[in-house]
């Protein structure tokens, strides 16, 4: 009995996952996005705490479909990442390798509707290297030609299509050869070949007898795309009426926004108001889904950032890191004269907290350091070694101060930011850094920028010391005139009506001043967000 109950169970658990997947895969509406969402969520939540991790991953390629097709394409890669590092630690399998597959396509597609296509082709090429099955391979192929048509690259990608059309030619897959025929005559039309609207008429009749309604609908805009380029417009709008029919057939919005989009460049008729009706109901519902998702960066392959140092090179630098700190301490000066009067408050608190760090922190250990010189004329090794350590730290700590108070280069400002953040990306934290190149930073003034450096500074000199967290996401945004910097991390967080860190007051301070602002969100034991805003 209680073993019928079970299978009855897990059947029915089955059918609502098959019901769901049908959800994501072959949405009627924005509906079943959402629900095949919610559903996703729960099942990954679940497979994670039952130590499923198979389900979890499952659960995480669908819901990186769902996001991709709701426009959340960042939301779409971390799920799909996330996926990929849960894979990792299933060992090695046909299912695993399958799964990693499907994975950098996903990502491959995410990357080209960025149009980040380098970074696409480097995940296609990853699926490539482990791929086994003409079918894979086929996809793979076709999904690098595509790169290659939006950089127009012609001829490279008509040999990919080549390549792919001999594949399913092997495999006698007609769907494929189809598929791969009209590919091979869409770039051939571009190459202006002889052949090309031979090859686009074939396909197309092989998708009709196939009864292919997709494939015909791209048959049809090819076929578009073909006479148009040749100013048939006849023959061009024959084959738009035919695209917007198999649309409608389809019932997809997707494809009746493209046939209407191009009706809109020929035409100021009935069609085009139809088209900007349906394009803002579908602008209208992303906007009312736009916060439903939440993206937690996750990087998969962390690259080594600094090299190994040989002893003698830390000398060198234990040394010059002395010179830093006097440097510090003369620009701090130097900034007490240049500063406009808001912003000395500020000026004061900086130099007061710089001052006592190295009173407190540097000045008793270089006066140990010096006394162990004296006592110890003729070093021995031991003594070497101690002295070797003492500077090494001496150096970390005057090195952390120089950075806090040193200047930035406005010229090449990402640069900067990048090496800031890359500077606390170590063994055991990974500090993920998304859009950091979406603001255009040549529009905001100097003075935000300096703001907006040291509050990711007090970010993530907090994070270092007292949140002792292992990622790190930082992702940066932008909408029209009002940016965004989100920082996250999984750390230890604190009880913000307890305690209110220096480090952040100041951080508040220098956004207030610049007309920016920046807020807080953590609780004990739940981590740490962090928004800073401001306008260009």
């Amino acid at each position: 009995m209680y073993r019928n109950i079970t299978t009855l169970q897990a059947q029915e658990a089955q059918d609502s996952i098959n019901h769901y997947y049908q959800l994501a895969i072959h949405p009627q509406s924005s509906d079943d996005l959402a629900s095949a969402y919610g559903f996703f969520v729960r099942y990954k939540e679940s497979s994670l705490h039952n130590n499923y991790t198979e389900g979890a991953v499952h659960a995480l390629s669908l819901l990186s479909i769902i996001q991709k097709e709701s426009g959340f394409y960042y939301d779409s890669e971390a799920s799909a990442i996330e996926a990929l590092h849960l894979l990792e630690t299933l060992g090695t399998s046909s299912y695993v390798t399958d799964t990693k597959i499907t994975l950098y396509n996903q990502l491959g597609m995410i990357s080209r509707g960025l149009k980040e296509n380098e970074r696409a082709l480097s995940y296609y090429n990853k699926a490539f290297e482990i791929a086994s099955d003409p079918k894979q391979f086929n996809k793979i192929i076709n999904n690098r030609a595509f790169i290659y048509l939006d950089n127009e690259e012609f001829e490279k990608a008509l040999m990919e299509f080549q390549k792919a059309y001999d594949i399913s030619l092997l495999n006698n897959d007609e769907r494929e050869m189809a598929r791969n025929l009209d590919n091979l005559g869409h770039v051939k039309g571009k190459l202006n070949q002889n052949d090309a609207l031979d090859s686009l008429n074939r396909a197309l009749h092989m998708r009709v007898e196939l009864r292919d309604l997709e494939g015909c609908y791209a048959s049809y805009m090819h076929l578009f795309d073909y006479y148009s380029e040749r100013d048939d417009q006849a023959n061009a709008m024959l084959n738009l009426q035919k695209a917007h029919a198999t649309a409608h057939e389809l019932n997809s919005d997707s494809y009746k926004l493209d046939v209407l989009s191009e009706y809109m460049n020929l035409h100021t008729d009935t069609l085009v108001k139809s088209y900007k009706t349906l394009n803002d109901g579908r602008l209208l519902k992303q906007l009312m889904t736009e916060n439903k998702y939440t993206s937690k960066k996750y990087d998969y392959s962390q690259k080594e950032w600094e090299a190994q140092r040989s002893e003698e090179q830390k000398r060198w630098y234990q040394l010059a890191g002395l010179a830093i700190a006097v440097i510090g301490l003369l620009s701090v000066l130097f900034l007490r004269t240049k500063h406009k009067k808001d912003r000395i408050e500020q000026v004061i608190l900086t130099e007061s907290r710089i001052s006592k760090k190295i009173h407190d922190e540097l000045a008793n250990d270089v006066s140990t350091i010096m006394n162990v010189i004296q006592a110890e004329p003729q070093l021995s090794p031991s003594n070497k070694s101690k002295l070797l350590d003492g500077l090494q730290d001496v150096y970390e700590r005057t090195r952390d101060i120089s950075t806090e108070t040193a200047g930035i280069d406005h010229e090449n400002y990402t640069d900067s930011l990048r090496y800031l953040l890359a500077q606390h990306n170590k063994e055991n934290v990974k500090v993920i850094v998304n859009g950091i190149d979406i603001i255009n930073w040549k529009k905001v003034h100097h003075h935000k920028k300096l703001a907006i450096y040291r509050a990711l500074q007090e970010l993530m000199v907090n994070m270092k010391k007292h949140s002792n967290a292992r990622l790190v996401t930082i992702v940066f945004k932008t909408n029209d005139h009002q940016n965004e910097i989100r920082y996250v991390d999984d750390g230890v967080g604190f009880d913000w009506s307890e305690i209110k860190p220096h480090g952040l007051k100041n951080a508040e301070i220098r956004m207030k001043e610049v007309g920016g602002d920046i807020k807080f969100e953590t609780s004990r034991g739940e981590g740490f967000k962090a928004f800073i805003f401001f306008k260009s």
